[in-house]
C-alpha cells in the first residue's frame, strides 16, 4: 500500500496534475480495500469448509471406532474361557470403568452441557457440541463394553442368581444404547446441528446466547425440516443417554447392595 501510494505520488509529482494523482490514490485504495475484504470472506468460507470436514470425519472415526469396538467384544466373548474368576485386576478395572462411565455421563448431562448452553453464543455451542458429542458417545460405549466383559468374565452364566443375570441385562442394555447412539445417531445429529447453525449465522441468530425465538426462522421449509429431523435424532440419543444413566445407576446399587451383604457375612463370621 504505501509502495504503491509514493509511486503514485511520483507519478503524480512528474505530470504536475493533482486531480490525476488525487483519482489514482482512491482508485488504489478502494482496490486493497477490496481485495482486504476478498481475501477476508475466502479466508472465512475455507474456515468453515475445514471445519465442516474435519467434523464430519470425526463422526465417520467415531463409526468405525464403535463397529470395531463391538465386533472386538464379541470375538473376545466367543474365544475366551469363561470362569468365576476373583482375580483382582478384573474386579479393579470393573470398577474403574462404572465409576469413570456414571461420572462422566452426570457431569456431562447435567453439568457441561447445560452450562455450556446458557453461556455460549448458539454458534460457539454448535461447534463445540459436534466435537464433543461423537467424542462423548465413542467413550460411553468404550466404557459400556468394559464393565459389561469385566462383569461377565466375573459371572459366567451357568453361575449367575436373578440379581447377576438382572445387572447382566441392564449392562447389555448400556452396550446397545451405546452403540446406537455412537454409530447411527450421533453422525446424522452432526451433520444436521451444522446445517442448522450454518442457516442460523446466514439469518443473524447465531450470536444468541441460550434459547432465542426462531419462529420467522422455522417458516424457512429447508430450516424447519432439518430442525425437525435434529430435535427427533436428538430425543431419540438423548434418552437413550438416560437410559444408559439409569442402568448404571442401577448396577451400583447392585454394587453396594453386595458389599453390605460381604461386609454383613463377615460380621456373622467373627
Amino acid at each position: 500500500m504505501c509502495i504503491t501510494c509514493a509511486n503514485l505520488r511520483t507519478n503524480g509529482e512528474r505530470t504536475k496534475n493533482p486531480d490525476v494523482l488525487e483519482s489514482k490514490l482512491i482508485k488504489s485504495e478502494f482496490l486493497s480495500e477490496t481485495y482486504f475484504v476478498n481475501e477476508q470472506n475466502n479466508n472465512a468460507k475455507k474456515d468453515r469448509h475445514g471445519l465442516t470436514v474435519c467434523t464430519e470425519t470425526c463422526s465417520r472415526l467415531v463409526r468405525y471406532f464403535s463397529v470395531l469396538s463391538v465386533a472386538a467384544m464379541a470375538t473376545y466373548m466367543m474365544a475366551a474361557e469363561v470362569k468365576d474368576s476373583d482375580n483382582v485386576s478384573v474386579v479393579l478395572v470393573h470398577l474403574l470403568s462404572i465409576a469413570a462411565h456414571f461420572g462422566t455421563q452426570c457431569w456431562v448431562t447435567f453439568v457441561a452441557g447445560i452450562t455450556m448452553f446458557v453461556t455460549l453464543p448458539r454458534d460457539m455451542f454448535g461447534r463445540l457440541q459436534s466435537r464433543l458429542s461423537p467424542l462423548y458417545f465413542a467413550t460411553s460405549l468404550f466404557l459400556s463394553i468394559l464393565t459389561f466383559v469385566t462383569f461377565w468374565l466375573r459371572h459366567p452364566y451357568e453361575t449367575m442368581t436373578s440379581a447377576e443375570s438382572t445387572q447382566f441385562v441392564l449392562l447389555c442394555v448400556c452396550v446397545g444404547s451405546s452403540f446406537v447412539n455412537s454409530f447411527f445417531l450421533v453422525p446424522q445429529i452432526v451433520s444436521l446441528m451444522i446445517h442448522l447453525f450454518e442457516l442460523e449465522k446466514a439469518s443473524g441468530v447465531a450470536s444468541v446466547v441460550g434459547y432465542c425465538d426462531r419462529k420467522e426462522l422455522k417458516k424457512d421449509l429447508v430450516y424447519s425440516r432439518h430442525y425437525k429431523t435434529f430435535r427427533i435424532s436428538h430425543s431419540v440419543a438423548g434418552l437413550g443417554n438416560l437410559a444408559n444413566l439409569v442402568c448404571n445407576a442401577i448396577h451400583l446399587y447392585y454394587l453396594a447392595r453386595s458389599y453390605v451383604d460381604l461386609q454383613t457375612h463377615v460380621v456373622c463370621d467373627v
